[in-house]
């Protein structure tokens, strides 16, 4: 999950870089190409990851609770 995400986000640089190398490159643009530490989807690509966790915690924490609560555990929640 966490590879596909970041080759998702990679692709969409690697497009942006396309059409900036399409578009003709200028020096300003050239030192502003890796804003945000990952071509401008730093950001992005971070929530994205930390989302995925945060599901991944809660699906865990949900099948631990069911378990509990089938084996008639008294510390089920």
């Amino acid at each position: 999950m966490y590879a596909a995400t970041i080759h998702k986000f990679t692709a969409l640089a690697v497009e942006k870089i396309k059409r900036m190398v399409a578009d003709g490159l200028d020096a300003k643009q050239l030192q502003g190409l890796n804003e945000d530490g990952f071509f401008g989807y730093g950001r992005r690509l971070r929530a994205e990851l930390l989302n995925r966790r945060e599901r991944i915690m809660n699906f865990g924490r949900g099948q631990v609770n069911e378990e509990l609560k089938r084996q008639g555990g008294a510390d089920a929640a």
